[in-house]
């Protein structure tokens, strides 16, 4: 199971590279509240970049299934 971190947002605008330099999953809050969340797959060989967006870009639920399934196995 991948580790799940919390941030507001002001402070993952602040460290957004950081975030997305590391393979995990962060919760975005604003005020305190629940706004979203952060998939990020760390450093991808360029082709699997492309293929993983553009599949979550045709079939959302299908590519967001794809992604924590990945970050699952590389966790």
């Amino acid at each position: 199971m991948p580790t799940i971190t919390q941030q507001p947002v002001t402070s993952l605008r602040d460290n957004i590279y950081k975030e997305l330099d590391t393979a995990g999953i962060t919760t975005i809050t604003r005020s305190g509240q629940f706004a979203g969340v952060l998939i990020s797959l760390g450093d991808l060989d360029p082709k699997l970049a492309k293929r993983l967006g553009d599949v979550t870009t045709r079939n959302p639920e299908h590519g967001l299934q794809l992604l924590l399934d990945y970050i699952t196995y590389r966790s």
